[in-house]
């Protein structure tokens, strides 16, 4: 997330937070989205996150950081 400045959160929900951020350094200073999916004890996805990144993936606009 270094590569973000976040303005705000703009949603919490059972897998995570939505924020609203734009790219550091770059000029017109456009809006983004950043989904960031919590994990559980282990670090691992369980069936249920995954499920929540498949429906963001159909979205075609998922990629990672």
């Amino acid at each position: 997330m270094e590569k973000y400045s976040v303005r705000r959160r703009i949603g919490r929900g059972t897998y995570g937070s939505a924020y609203l951020v734009s790219l550091r350094g770059v000029l017109g200073k456009q809006s983004y989205v950043l989904k960031k999916v919590r994990l559980d004890e282990n670090h691992s996805y369980t069936n249920s996150t995954s499920a929540s990144l498949q429906s963001t993936a159909k979205l075609g606009i998922c990629t990672p950081i």
